[in-house]
């Protein structure tokens, strides 16, 4: 509970002693086997972008709407697919093991790039000329402008690949539709990343390109930019009419998560707010998968995310990347929403990926939308828990056709009756679904126990009748485990996992600095990190909302000539979730605490915490 203390209050809490949710884990290296990992849980929490970080949105205002008065030569028409095309669209047979992710698209190279180059000649204003493929335009107000389009005849949407560019500081750059869709501002002051830069998905099979030229001198000044490709997507990327080559599946078990209450997955509001729907590139091809934004231990406002491996392990491919999150409908029952209307993110660097567990986590280039939740994870191994209930909220897409986020309830299979091969059990989650089903697109989203905590990302369907999403007699459903993929993943996700404890405003360093504590916590409208105050060399407090409210007190005892132990006592003034973990820096063992949301705080005695002595 929330309220001031006294500082001789202070004094009495203190001596109750209250442990704090760390989460800190071992430094293991990657090679390690997943016996050697140490039972790590992290908290999950609301994403907190850095000051300064926001992005500007676009508005249909924005623009200044040449492209009504582009001439057939300032459109650049591709035709339609050619025959080798549309083979390329073609799904892969399945190899016995499904692997959930759908192809959606495909990369059309121009056989002439467009190449915006500066003026040859002045514009005055109020007039325009046909320049560099488009029209440039001198506004009344002085303002210059360039407009092209772009057409892939029979496309459900478009998207551009701009392979260079390098503006004037202040230019900016947009990506519309008639219908009045608008992407941007994009700006290309240091140009574009390694490998190109894939715009946002439009809806539709014409896109316009506008750039608004920045002209510090008065002139136009050094300027290129360079169009080479267009992204033409069937259905699947906006929730239109499925792609005919596309055999339809039974989803008759599907569950909206619309439809879907606390009473079938307490942290369903949560899950709802970290589910992205993954449109990215690879080798010229554009598919669909799924992934989760995933909390790192300490850190609320870098934008991890997790997907899996069999969607993409290189940097072209998450340069491409399309997120888009939120894509929900609005009501059980309704018709679907076009996922072109929802927030994304472009872009991301790759950081680990792995087969062996089939595990990709990004870094996104761009904050996810308001309300965007991280989700927390844990290394337990839960791969031979039979029967114990898992969840997941994904974007399948049957038939090709992108669905807005869905839930499926799974239950661990601890002696699957028979496993695929170079699909071990350990390395790989195997369950049955209860409810709901998963489908081309779902691959990659993240399967969570019931307080949100992920064990597995999907990898896909074993068994003899993978084609039927709601066959759950004939398959098993496939993750990789979380446990085996964490020593790739812990140097962003548990950065400071061994090593000398180093204090900061959220961490304790406690008994000689062997010991790192720090607190989380979540109400049921926000979440945070705890602040902390050292007290004496064993003892400290974290404040949660104000330095005069004191949260939680932690301690961490040296009782090795007692029971060859170190204890960890804690005691707390509040009755919000809090997630406690104390990390011994000398081996990564972890210790993890957590007190449910709307329940006092239950004081901790742990006399059997930590048994490295001395």
């Amino acid at each position: 509970m929330k309220g001031p203390m006294s500082a001789s209050a202070r004094v009495l809490f203190a001596s109750v002693l209250f442990l704090i949710t760390i989460s800190a884990a071992a430094a293991v290296s990657s090679a390690a086997a997943p016996g050697d990992v140490p039972e790590i849980r992290a908290p999950g929490a609301y994403f907190q972008p850095r000051p300064g970080t926001e992005r500007a949105e676009a508005a249909p205002a924005d623009l200044i709407r040449a492209s009504s008065r582009l001439t057939a030569s300032e459109r650049h028409d591709l035709g339609p697919l050619s025959g080798s095309e549309s083979a390329r669209l073609k799904p892969e047979a399945s190899n016995g093991h499904e692997r959930l992710k759908v192809k959606v698209g495909i990369a059309r190279g121009l056989s002439q790039p467009v190449i915006l180059k500066p003026l040859d000649a002045p514009l005055l204003p109020g007039t325009e000329r046909s320049h560099a493929g488009g029209i440039a335009r001198r506004e009344a107000d002085g303002r210059l402008s360039w407009t092209t389009a772009f057409v892939s005849p029979g496309a459900a949407a478009v998207r551009l690949y701009i392979q260079e560019a390098v503006l004037p500081a202040g230019s900016r750059v947009y990506v519309y539709s008639e219908r009045g869709e608008v992407h941007g501002p994009y700006s290309f002051e240091g140009g574009v990343p390694a490998g190109g830069f894939w715009s946002h998905t439009v809806a539709g099979e014409q896109v316009y390109l506008e750039v608004q030229l920045a002209e510090p001198s008065g002139s136009v000044g050094i300027c290129r930019l360079v169009v080479s490709s267009v992204g033409h997507l069937t259905a699947a990327a906006n929730g239109l009419s499925a792609e005919a080559t596309l055999a339809a599946q039974d989803t008759s078990c599907f569950q909206d998560v619309a439809c879907i209450s606390s009473t079938d997955f307490p942290l369903i509001a949560s899950a709802k707010h970290s589910v992205a729907s993954l449109l990215f590139s690879d080798a010229g091809i554009m598919y669909l998968c799924s992934g989760g934004l995933i909390a790192a231990i300490g850190d609320s406002s870098t934008p991890y995310l997790l997907t899996a491996n069999h969607c993409f392990g290189n940097q072209a491919s998450a340069t491409s990347l399309q997120a888009t999150f939120n894509f929900i409908n609005t009501g059980c029952g309704q018709t679907f929403p076009n996922e072109s209307a929802f927030p994304s993110t472009l872009g991301a660097t790759l950081l680990a990926t792995g087969a062996g567990s089939d595990y990709t986590l990004v870094r996104l280039s761009q904050n996810p939308p308001a309300g965007a939740f991280l989700l927390g994870w844990t290394t337990q191994d839960v791969s031979t828990t039979n029967g114990l209930k898992t969840y997941r909220v994904s974007h399948p897409a049957p038939s090709g056709a992108a669905y807005p986020e869905y839930f499926t309830r799974q239950f661990i299979v601890g002696s699957p009756s028979s496993t695929c091969t170079g699909v071990a059990q350990g390395n790989f989650l195997y369950s049955t679904q209860e409810l709901g089903g998963t489908t081309g697109g779902s691959s990659g989203s993240p399967m969570y126990l019931a307080d949100g905590s992920i064990v597995g990302q999907l990898f896909g369907k074993c068994g003899s009748n993978t084609s039927d999403a709601c066959d759950s007699a004939s398959n098993y459903v496939v993750d990789g485990a979380f446990r085996t993929s964490y020593p790739a993943l812990a140097p962003w996700l548990n950065p400071q996992s061994t090593g000398a404890c180093t204090p900061s405003s959220t961490v304790l360093c406690l008994n000689n600095n062997r010991f790192r504590v720090s607190a989380s916590w979540q109400s049921a409208t926000a979440s945070g990190i705890g602040t902390a105050a050292p007290m004496t060399s064993d003892t400290g407090y974290f404040w949660f909302f104000s330095n005069t409210n004191v949260e939680v007190v932690a301690k961490v005892l040296n009782a090795c000539a007692v029971n060859n132990q170190y204890w960890v006592f804690s005691g707390g003034l509040t009755n919000v979730r809090v997630t406690l973990s104390v990390t011994d820096m000398q081996n990564g063992s972890v210790r993890t605490y957590v007190n449910m949301q709307g329940t006092a705080f239950q004081p901790i005695q742990d006399t059997n915490a930590f048994a490295t002595c001395p």
